[in-house]
């Protein structure tokens, strides 16, 4: 599987996520995973960008 192993966001790396975490337009999602994970992720997100 893939993980999400820290969010950016506004300048704000976040590595601790609560269970109520929601992403928001303009987050940078950090992944760590397989390169078939990952890409089954940004076929699941497909609003996701890979930067």
């Amino acid at each position: 599987g893939c993980s999400v192993v820290a969010v950016e966001r506004e300048g704000e790396i976040i590595v601790d996520f609560s269970e109520d975490f929601v992403p928001q337009e303009g987050d940078r999602v950090h992944l760590c995973g397989s390169e078939d994970a990952i890409e089954r992720y940004y076929e699941a997100f497909p609003g996701a960008r890979a930067s």
